[in-house]
């Protein structure tokens, strides 16, 4: 059901973009921890898959966490200053060469699960 409703999202995202996209997805749920500081510095996603030629196309994340329940973390994608993503159930999805980051978690846990859609290589 969760990949279901995973991919209806990112369909949903891409008749907006129009990128060419297989019927491919992985998924992560990632921990963001007070106690390591986790984070994640500026990066983008669009990683190439050498040996079955598609690269990441679309970026997808899905806040699991009430933002009560963690301090800072917040993601940040270059050019939108003002990204409301703290509610949970907030779903955020933005093609894959867009860079982005999570500022480090100083207080509490959050919870995300993130998504990226595959298609063929850019080059």
């Amino acid at each position: 059901m969760v990949f279901n409703n995973v991919m209806e999202l990112f369909y949903t995202a891409n008749r907006f973009y129009g990128f060419n996209v297989y019927d491919d997805v992985q998924l992560e749920l990632i921990k963001y921890d007070s106690d390591t500081k986790d984070k994640f510095d500026w990066h983008t996603d669009d990683l190439p898959d050498e040996k079955l030629r598609t690269d990441r196309k679309l970026s997808m994340s899905i806040q699991l966490s009430d933002s009560s329940d963690y301090e800072e973390c917040e993601l940040e994608i270059e050019g939108f200053d003002d990204l409301d993503f703290r509610d949970r159930g907030s779903v955020m999805v933005f093609p894959s060469y867009m860079k982005h980051r999570v500022t480090p978690c100083i207080g509490g846990t959050r919870y995300v699960l993130v998504a990226w859609m595959y298609g063929p290589e850019w080059r």
